[in-house]
């Protein structure tokens, strides 16, 4: 379960549900932004977030090498 209030995101549950509930979550986005700004727009908006993810993902590999290494 993915939940945010006051700006704090707090995610609970297993993988597959939250799997799940981020590609909902990331479809809505794309869809609201096809309609309110076309379908290009969507698409580099779609490709930034990709990106941030890729950082997140290597900055979670990099603390968990750390967290190894000591």
């Amino acid at each position: 379960m993915i939940k945010c209030s006051k700006g704090n995101v707090e995610i609970k549950g297993n993988l597959i549900l939250l799997e799940a509930e981020t590609v909902i979550i990331l479809r809505g986005i794309r869809n609201i932004l096809e309609e309110e700004y076309g379908k290009k727009h969507a698409e580099k908006s779609m490709q930034k977030i990709e990106e941030e993810i890729k950082k997140s993902a290597q900055e979670i590999a990099r603390e968990a090498a750390k967290h190894l290494m000591k």
